[in-house]
């Protein structure tokens, strides 16, 4: 579920619907390829700070950690999508988080490692730099703009510096199989996990 700027409420699914709709005047109204989504299934909505929706993209099926078949992430400035996909950068095409730093940084959870976009240019991160697991499924940004995952696996990861360091059971986490992020309005970090 997100809100659009006129207050219309979007929903989609990453398994049961195709592309995602939109409730506004009491009418509802579906957004597919016609429409530029170029998404089959949409896995989430986010939205960034200047409220523009993305909508994160993913194939119905998922093939290894090929990129083939995955449309990427796309943002809606409430008249146009337009691509976010591995032809523009992303590391990979199935995506699972978006966030955005107060700074315009913009960072996506996907299945082959997190991608960052930062003044026009891509970092990645994979086992190569310090993943546990490089499909990252969840992501959340604190106050200080300090970016935290969670690969559903390894614990609670934060990107320290450009190294990803992680926070486990054997630390006092509850559960490793992070499953959701999210900041309060005090900058409190709440955890959800497979195990409470």
């Amino acid at each position: 579920l997100a809100e659009d700027r006129e207050g219309g409420v979007w929903i989609s699914s990453g398994s049961a619907l195709e592309g995602a709709y939109r409730w506004f005047g009491g009418v509802w109204r579906h957004y597919g390829a016609r429409e530029g989504l170029l998404a089959p299934l949409v896995h989430k909505i986010r939205k960034d700070r200047r409220g523009n929706l993305w909508f994160l993209g993913m194939a119905p099926q998922v093939g290894g950690t090929s990129t083939e078949g995955e449309p990427g992430a796309f943002v809606y400035d409430g008249e146009e999508f337009t691509p976010w996909g591995t032809d523009e950068g992303l590391i990979n095409g199935r995506v699972y988080d978006f966030v955005e730093a107060s700074d315009g940084t913009r960072w996506f959870a996907t299945l082959g490692g997190l991608s960052r976009w930062r003044e026009g240019s891509w970092t990645h991160w994979t086992g190569r730099e310090g993943l546990r697991r490089e499909r990252v499924f969840t992501l959340a940004i604190d106050d200080m703009d300090r970016l935290w995952f969670g690969d559903q696996a390894s614990g609670l990861g934060r990107i320290a510096g450009d190294r990803p360091e992680y926070v486990t059971m054997a630390d006092g986490l509850v559960d490793d199989e992070v499953q959701h992020l999210r900041f309060d309005a005090k900058g409190r970090l709440w955890i959800s996990t497979s195990g409470g």
